[in-house]
């Protein structure tokens, strides 16, 4: 079986998103192609989202100058990953740690 013919119809993936993200902002970095997937999501779906993509990079230079660097060093650092839900794990881990970090750019603590 193929990953279409064994995925969930459009519609209730829209749903499933929208309950998943609430009414706030969705941080992606996939910028221009997250919204045309998005747009084409929920276009099949004959929904509209209930949320916002928000600019990964923008988020990021809109934190202080160490949490950003930090956040940074730990995208540097990490093994790079291309899934998109890992990809989403690994950048939430960066600034979480950005924010966060007692100085170490590799802790999240």
């Amino acid at each position: 079986m193929s990953a279409l013919e064994g995925g969930l119809p459009a519609p209730d993936v829209a749903v499933l998103l929208n309950e998943a993200a609430g009414a706030g902002v969705v941080w992606c970095d996939g910028g221009g192609y997250d919204a045309h997937w998005l747009r084409a999501l929920f276009q099949a779906g004959g929904l509209k989202p209930g949320f916002v993509l928000g600019n990964w990079h923008a988020l990021l230079r809109s934190l202080p100058d160490a949490s950003r660097e930090r956040a940074m060093a730990v995208l540097e650092a990490a093994t790079p990953r291309h899934r998109a839900g890992a990809d989403a794990e690994q950048l939430m881990h960066a600034l979480a740690a950005g924010i966060l970090s007692s100085g170490d750019p590799t802790s999240t603590a």
